[in-house]
């Protein structure tokens, strides 16, 4: 029959998962005494590493890229949707154009009914704005409000923006493919955007919680 002492001359070769599993039935037993021995016995290691502090930062850098990058994901897709609706309105206004003038002709007159040059004048309303270039605009707005959060979270940890979107290649090249879109002046870029991404991607990066606490108290 085993005894406690004959279990317990066996602690310093349990593996680590054995050791887990006794480690847990003591505590579902309440043996706070076997649940401190098990872990007393558990070999000791001296392990070298990186600097803890840089790869806290490195870390965070990946986990925050990854998080803008997904987002971005998003918002580019949101926009794209958009364009794409934009896109087939377009088509089906001048197929109904294309319609419109054969009839017309087929009906013995000798020009269009509608001048493909007309078309949108026909379909434009002064008093009512379009609303898929308002959804249009607002995306536009949402990925400049993004870009706009990543530029004011990179001068706060003095980064290079650039720099910090190469932990993901496919961002960079979307950002550039869009940047025509996202240089067009005349779309103010989303500031509740902006603030949101600015707050996702300082949450939890290492240093700043204390440095805000720090002014907050000043």
């Amino acid at each position: 029959m085993t005894t406690l002492n004959t279990v317990a001359k066996l602690y310093d070769r349990l593996t680590p998962h054995e050791r887990l599993r006794l480690v847990m039935g003591a505590f579902a037993r309440e043996d706070d005494g076997e649940a401190e021995r098990l872990v007393r016995t558990c070999p000791r290691f001296t392990y070298k590493t990186l600097d803890f502090d840089y790869m806290q930062l490195y870390e965070a850098w990946v986990r925050k890229a990854t998080e803008f990058a997904l987002l971005w994901i998003e918002a580019v897709g949101r926009y794209q949707r958009v364009e794409t609706a934009i896109w087939g309105m377009a088509r089906i206004r001048e197929q109904y154009i294309n319609g419109l003038n054969r009839g017309w002709r087929m009906a013995g007159n000798e020009e269009d009914f509608i001048a493909p040059e007309e078309a949108t004048a026909h379909f434009a309303h002064s008093d009512t704005p379009d609303p898929m270039d308002t959804e249009r605009r607002a995306r536009i707005g949402e990925l400049k409000g993004m870009v706009a959060g990543l530029h004011r979270f990179c001068a706060m940890v003095k980064v290079d923006p650039s720099h910090f979107m190469a932990a993901w290649t496919p961002l960079v090249e979307s950002i550039e493919e869009l940047r025509p879109v996202l240089d067009d002046s005349a779309i103010p870029a989303d500031e509740e955007v902006a603030t949101q991404i600015e707050e996702v991607l300082r949450l939890n990066w290492p240093g700043l919680d204390a440095a805000r606490e720090g002014s907050d108290e000043g």
